[in-house]
């Protein structure tokens, strides 16, 4: 797991309703979560994907798979640093 950085994010989850779904409203709670990161000066973001459309809906996010042998289907999404940092 990852725990190199002295902050990091856990997203437990993004869920939708199935009829609400394809309008944007995950798009939008990521986007809204990447600027909750930024302002924390917080580096990196990780979130379990236990199934191929949560995979490929953090993929489309900007998350990329971990290391191999990790629980699930382990999605990162990692800031550049700053210059403070």
């Amino acid at each position: 797991m990852p725990s190199r950085h002295a902050r990091e994010l856990l997203l437990y989850s993004i869920g939708v309703r199935e009829d609400c779904r394809r309008r944007g409203i995950g798009r939008t709670l990521v986007r809204e979560m990447r600027r909750w990161v930024e302002a924390a000066d917080c580096p990196e973001v990780w979130v379990l994907a236990d199934n191929p459309a949560a995979e490929a809906f953090y993929a489309a996010a900007g998350f990329e798979r971990g290391g191999e042998g990790e629980q699930g289907v382990l999605m990162l999404l990692r800031r550049a640093p700053t210059e403070e940092t």
